[in-house]
């Protein structure tokens, strides 16, 4: 029986994840708007306090 010669063991590290794609995050509405949370729902403290704001 032939012996064949065992491949390296060292552990090859993955490569870095590449950064998202700035698109990506605009298209979810996060960066350009902070009353929405990270579910998409929006955060309706904050809109009750820009309606009395524009009621002003």
């Amino acid at each position: 029986m032939i012996q064949h010669p065992k491949p390296p063991t060292d552990p090859v590290p993955p490569p870095p994840d590449p950064d998202p794609p700035p698109t990506a995050i605009r298209r979810s509405g996060i960066a350009h708007n902070p009353a929405r949370d990270c579910r998409g729902r929006i955060d309706h403290q904050a809109d009750a306090q820009e309606q009395l704001l524009q009621a002003r």
